[in-house]
């Protein structure tokens, strides 16, 4: 019995020791399957994440050139009607200048006539008042004198005209406006004004001038006076 007895003990602690060492390689197992899973877990993660990494920075690539290629596209489109509307601005202010220089010589021709119509009547006026024409030398003298002054009204209109076109040309070499060319036609009318009436006042003179040497000549007196 007591043999039996002793044994049993034995048996019981080689039991508990073989139950120890179980529990323990368990736990070291355990631990150990932990740390790989773990550490799988991290690699997973790591993957994962320059799998993510790469996919968005493809995306962003993409989002990167088709905003681009947008951008190039929305900037040839606007630059070309730039260029389509300021051609079209630049045509339209050629056409309007061209439409301000026409009108201004219209308006230069019909005031050169109304100054050698209102010039030629004084003279006429003259001549008559004088008997200037009532002989072939006062004839001749009449239209010789006439045609000195006519001759030096015309080069004088026509310095002033070509006075204009040049000085327009190099305001619209200096790509003005179209306010800035009305501007530039109203300031040569109101300097043609000012050559009007100064050519016709020295007319006048010119016509009392002429009177007197009519006179002289003829050694005639006439009560016609003329206002200067």
């Amino acid at each position: 019995m007591v043999y039996f007895k002793g044994s049993t003990d034995k048996i019981s602690k080689g039991l508990l020791a073989l139950s120890n060492m179980t529990t323990k390689s368990y736990c070291i197992y355990s631990c150990i399957n932990k740390g790989r899973i773990t550490k799988m877990r991290s690699c997973i993660i790591s993957i994962l994440f320059k799998i993510f990494t790469m996919l968005f920075l493809m995306l962003l690539c993409f989002l990167l050139e088709e905003n681009l290629s947008i951008s190039i596209t929305k900037f040839n489109k606007d630059y070309l009607r730039m260029l389509s509307e300021k051609e079209l601005k630049n045509m339209n202010k050629g056409a309007h200048a061209d439409k301000l220089l026409e009108s201004f010589f219209e308006f230069l021709k019909d005031e050169k006539t109304s100054l050698e119509r209102r010039a030629f009547i004084k003279w006429e006026d003259m001549c008559f008042y004088n008997n200037a024409r009532y002989s072939l030398s006062g004839r001749s003298w009449e239209e010789n004198k006439f045609q000195k002054w006519y001759d030096k009204m015309q080069r004088d209109i026509g310095d002033f005209r070509i006075n204009a076109i040049e000085e327009y040309n190099k305001l619209k070499d200096s790509f003005s406006t179209d306010e800035e060319c009305s501007c530039f036609f109203k300031k040569k009318r109101k300097e043609w004004y000012e050559y009007r009436n100064n050519t016709y006042y020295l007319f006048k003179k010119y016509v009392k001038d002429c009177k007197e040497e009519l006179n002289a000549k003829t050694g005639r007196k006439n009560t016609y006076k003329y206002g200067i």
